[in-house]
């Protein structure tokens, strides 16, 4: 608690020793009929009480004229960019890596964490198999962010691939908004073969918003060369516009990828705390005043004193 005024308080025992001058002048006589000796009553047990309910009263007074504030943190945030994250629900995201783990769990958690990591951006996901859909498109509210990406797994649109339209349909939402800087997060573990737009027509019109492409390749293994032709012509069509691919192999460096993404797409937003006073008068004021008026309703009627 601060004060802005705070010379104010020392009218507190300024007003405390004037009450009680007053009553030590004028004595603690109750205004009831001498009838001898004075029996203990209730009134008088209770004597006191209006001179202490004045003096409360003209303190709390001096104390909120004395301003009494209170320091208030308040959270404050820029905004970031907005970013779309297009993940893979193929059939075969379900497949094991080299060494038999899951890589669809994996990069699910990873994305999560990428929502959580990004408290200043807009994030919103598209996600995509036999076709693509948007789940949920950027919003700053975390939790339906991963709601969303808990809601589909591996084979939810069927079978295929369409990076391509799924890059078109995330960069349609990120168009709508105009927010500078925007990006395309990309997951995927197969080549196109389900969109009715290509990746490299997809990825041109995306940059041409001036919105960034960069994606996560999972070269699932050596023998499947079309996976890996698709990953390089994915890779090519990206690098054209100044966007990347890392390309894994194992559930263990799709943790390093979506970390690559994360430092290719910095957030611009920042947040800080900010203290301000605010003023808590009335704390005093009222309970000051309801003290004087009960002070000098007793003193007037029950608790009236005698001359």
């Amino acid at each position: 608690m601060i004060f802005g005024s705070p010379w104010w308080l020392l009218a507190v025992p300024l007003a405390a020793g004037a009450v009680l001058r007053r009553v030590w002048r004028r004595g603690d006589r109750l205004a009831v009929p001498a009838l001898g000796r004075r029996r203990w009553t209730l009134r008088l047990a209770v004597a006191w009480l209006p001179w202490a309910l004045e003096v409360a009263g003209l303190s709390l007074l001096a104390v909120a004229l004395a301003r009494p504030q209170s320091l208030v943190r308040e959270a404050h945030s820029s905004h970031g960019i907005d970013v779309m994250i297009a993940l893979d629900v193929s059939e075969s995201m379900a497949l094991p890596d080299l060494h038999g783990a899951s890589m669809f769990p994996v990069a699910r958690q990873k994305a999560r964490e990428l929502v959580a990591s990004r408290p200043h951006d807009r994030i919103g996901l598209v996600v995509f198999g036999g076709e693509a859909i948007t789940v949920l498109p950027p919003t700053a509210d975390r939790r339906l962010v991963l709601d969303a990406i808990d809601q589909y797994a591996p084979g939810d649109l069927g079978d295929g691939t369409a990076v391509g339209q799924a890059i078109a349909l995330a960069a349609k939402r990120l168009r709508d908004l105009h927010t500078p800087g925007s990006a395309i997060l990309v997951v995927t573990d197969g080549r196109d073969n389900a969109s009715d737009i290509a990746p490299a027509a997809a990825i041109g019109a995306a940059q041409a918003l001036g919105i960034q492409v960069h994606a996560v390749g999972i070269d699932r293994a050596p023998g499947l060369r079309t996976v890996r032709d698709a990953l390089g012509t994915l890779e090519r069509d990206l690098g054209a516009v100044g966007g990347h691919l890392v390309r894994v192999k194992t559930a263990e460096q799709l943790v390093g990828g979506f970390d690559a993404l994360q430092e290719l797409v910095p957030s611009p937003g920042v947040g800080w705390i900010s203290v301000h006073p605010v003023d808590r008068y009335r704390w005093f004021l009222a309970p000051g005043l309801v003290m004087l008026g009960v002070s000098t309703v007793l003193s007037s009627t029950w608790l009236r004193r005698g001359p």
